[in-house]
C-alpha cells in the first residue's frame, strides 16, 4: 500500500521529502543550533538520504525498480557512507 502525500492538489513524493530532510540537517549542522543535537541531525540527514536516494535509483533505471543500476547504486551508497 503506497502512501500518497497530496499538498494543495500536488501530489508529493517523497523524494522532495527526503531533499528537505537533507536540506535541513545541512542547515542545522552549519548553524550549530541548539535546537537539535548531533544524533537526531544525523538521523535526520540518513533518513533523507535513504528516500532521495530510492528515487534517485528508480530513475537512473526508467522505473524498473529491480534494475541493476539500482541495487549497484545502493551498493555505493553502503560502501561510501
Amino acid at each position: 500500500m503506497e502512501q500518497i502525500f497530496i499538498l494543495f492538489g500536488y501530489h508529493i513524493h517523497h523524494l522532495y521529502i527526503g531533499i528537505a530532510l537533507i536540506a535541513l540537517a545541512g542547515w542545522f549542522s552549519i548553524t550549530k543550533t541548539k535546537f537539535i543535537d548531533r544524533r537526531d541531525n544525523a538521523l535526520m540527514y540518513g533518513i533523507g538520504l535513504g528516500l532521495f536516494m530510492d528515487e534517485i535509483g528508480l530513475l537512473l533505471s526508467w522505473g524498473d525498480y529491480w534494475h541493476s543500476t539500482t541495487y549497484l547504486l545502493s551498493l555505493l551508497l553502503v560502501v561510501f557512507s
